[in-house]
């Protein structure tokens, strides 16, 4: 859809002023339905509880076709569903709390993960039913300080023998460049460390600037809808002292010029440059946070990739200093035994920091299991208690719905059919109204009760301001399913009646060949009026 920022003269004087924007939502790009939604204040509907609310969906329920089954209160679509439906009517009653939708959302993100981990811990308690159990971290130091002593003692011992023999016997060549070769991997190791270590702090500072950017952003978006805010409440702001030289301002008169510049005052131009800055600082907004979660998921493989060349450094170290100070050209029976029991003590401490590591990683599922089964239980708490303010909205707005729809019965030419009807309920998920619990009518009935609902649906919302239906309706179907002339232009004068009578601005548009002659004016009528002599299809 190609959106204009600017009233319909500048529209179509213009013919690349205009923004493009998907019927599909992504990641860097808003669709048309978000725009839409957000220039008329209504809440997003998360999609994937939802099937994607969108402004065709709320189209469905404001929009009254012909070909739609007269029992149905939805226009007829191929993608339906009831949640879909009960979303719609909620989102449209104002009985819709994005928060709801929000939280359950979490919720179904929240029990998969804890599920997940479940699995995890089943498959470890398997594992270690196998292995040796260190079940606590604590236990698993104290195990490898006990190897570490152990270790030392023999180093000290290899240190003592090796001493001894290093005067009789020199390095050769081959021990030689054993070290050096140890040496360059060792001071390689720590260049590439190094620059790890720098890519680190750029990531770090980068994102501090990112946070530092969405917060102004935001900031800046608050204040451009305070400001607006104070535009349409108060209008053009009246200074009674000149801020440049601080003297007074002489009032005038003349409301159509800024009293202070006398440039024009163009409310529409205003609201159009708002709602363009407005959209570009959502615009920004989104892109920031898309640019800082790629950098933070940046930053945790940097930092893994930092701790791994650590444990190959440090391992490359403890090879480089034994043999640069033990190193000799031969070695004896005792130093042979020594030496393969250092090497086991150094496996056995390896194997040992993997088990520890397995540890850590099951004490950490064991928190987290705990972590997300009080998320979980704090969430089913807080969408019972949104659920319940929701259901009381919802209730509040299908009485008023139900009161309004029974006046306009009331003034139906054949109310005997609602003569003992003292209550009505709209069915969103199942799509349908019934009358004292009864849906079966005549057809002509039916059109004129889905109508009734509609329109009441319409003027409750305009007197309410909880109902986010906006104020528009469009009927193409007043006398359909055999409804005589009489009740028809009835029905037409109510809907002109009630649209006089109502203060804020609105628009109903509907169509009907049997138009009352007291309503066939310039003033209500648009386009041309068909006849059995001219008929609306015809050969040129």
């Amino acid at each position: 859809m190609l959106i204009h920022y600017g009233d319909m003269e500048s529209a179509l004087a213009t013919a690349t002023d205009w923004k493009r924007y998907p019927y599909n939502r992504a990641s860097d790009r808003e669709s048309y339905s978000q725009i839409l939604f957000d220039m008329l204040g209504l809440p997003e509907v998360p999609a994937e509880l939802s099937g994607n609310i969108t402004m065709h969906q709320c189209l469905r329920l404001m929009y009254v076709d012909q070909l739609t089954p007269v029992f149905k209160i939805f226009r007829m679509d191929e993608k339906d569903s009831a949640i879909r439906r009960q979303a719609v009517g909620d989102l449209l009653c104002g009985a819709f709390d994005p928060r709801i939708y929000q939280n359950q959302l979490e919720l179904r993100l929240k029990e998969r993960q804890y599920e997940a981990i479940n699995q995890q811990l089943e498959g470890a308690k398997t594992l270690l039913a196998t292995a040796e159990d260190f079940p606590t971290l604590q236990m698993m130091d104290q195990h490898i300080q006990s190897v570490l002593e152990e270790r030392g003692q023999v180093a000290g011992e290899l240190d003592e023998l090796r001493g001894k023999r290093r005067g009789a016997d020199p390095f050769d060549t081959k021990g030689q460049e054993a070290i050096e070769a140890l040496k360059q991997r060792l001071d390689e190791a720590n260049a590439i460390l190094t620059d790890k270590d720098q890519d680190i702090s750029e990531l770090r500072y980068t994102l501090q600037d990112s946070d530092a950017l969405i917060v102004e952003i935001e900031r800046n978006l608050r204040f451009l809808d305070q400001g607006n805010t104070v535009r349409e409440t108060f209008g053009p702001l009246a200074f009674h002292i000149c801020p440049s030289c601080f003297g007074p301002v002489k009032q005038s008169s003349d409301h159509e010029h800024c009293h202070l510049c006398k440039e024009p005052l163009e409310s529409e131009q205003d609201r159009t440059r708002y709602m363009r800055i407005r959209n570009e600082l959502n615009q920004q907004i989104r892109e920031s946070k898309y640019l800082r979660e790629a950098r933070a998921v940046e930053l945790t493989k940097t930092l893994t990739d930092r701790n791994n060349l650590i444990r190959d450094r440090d391992q490359v170290r403890i090879e480089y200093l034994s043999l640069a100070r033990n190193y000799v050209s031969d070695v004896d029976t005792q130093v042979d035994t020594l030496s393969s029991k250092l090497g086991a003590l150094n496996n056995k401490l390896t194997e040992l920091d993997k088990r520890k590591a397995f540890v850590a990683k099951l004490q950490g599922l064991i928190d987290h299991k705990q972590s997300l089964n009080d998320d979980i239980s704090a969430l089913k708490e807080e969408i019972e208690a949104l659920e319940r303010k929701a259901l009381a909205r919802r209730q509040a707005a299908n009485t008023a719905i139900s009161r309004k729809m029974l006046e306009i019965l009331s003034s139906d030419t054949e109310t005997e059919e609602f003569e003992e009807v003292t209550s009505a309920t709209i069915d969103f998920e199942g799509d349908n109204v019934y009358l004292e619990g009864k849906t079966s009518f005549s057809a002509s009935t039916l059109n004129v009760i889905r109508n009734a609902m509609r329109v009441a649906m319409f003027q409750a919302s305009i007197e309410d301001p909880k109902f986010n239906f906006p104020r528009f309706l469009l009927m193409d179907n007043i006398e359909d399913k055999g409804m005589t002339e009489g009740r028809s232009q009835n029905f037409q004068r109510m809907l002109v009646d009630l649209s006089r009578s109502l203060e804020r601005e609105h628009q109903i548009i509907f169509t009907t060949s049997m138009v009352a002659d007291d309503l066939d004016i310039p003033e209500l009528t648009i386009g041309e009026k068909f006849t059995a002599e001219r008929k609306s299809l015809r050969t040129l």
